[in-house]
């Protein structure tokens, strides 16, 4: 993929909002992924790697959206 395409592609990443509160998943997942890609070169992230740093990340910095529902930490995984 060239790195236009990927960047058009991170461009066009809708994120998440209700009540004027944006969800934070689908940015911390990709700097999650971004990090992870650079530190340990690996090119795949695995739901079981991502879940419990996901969900502690949310827990400190998400919105009260989405600490709400803490099931829906797995929903960037899915949908990016």
């Amino acid at each position: 993929m060239a790195d236009i395409d990927w960047l058009d592609r991170v461009r066009r990443i809708r994120q998440y909002s209700s009540g004027g509160k944006r969800a934070p998943h689908k940015p911390l997942l990709l700097l999650y992924a971004l990090a992870q890609l650079q530190q340990d070169r690996h090119s795949a992230l695995t739901f079981e790697h991502y879940e419990p740093k996901m969900k502690k990340l949310l827990t400190e910095l998400g919105s009260q959206s989405a600490t709400a529902a803490p099931a829906r930490h797995q929903y960037p995984f899915v949908y990016l």
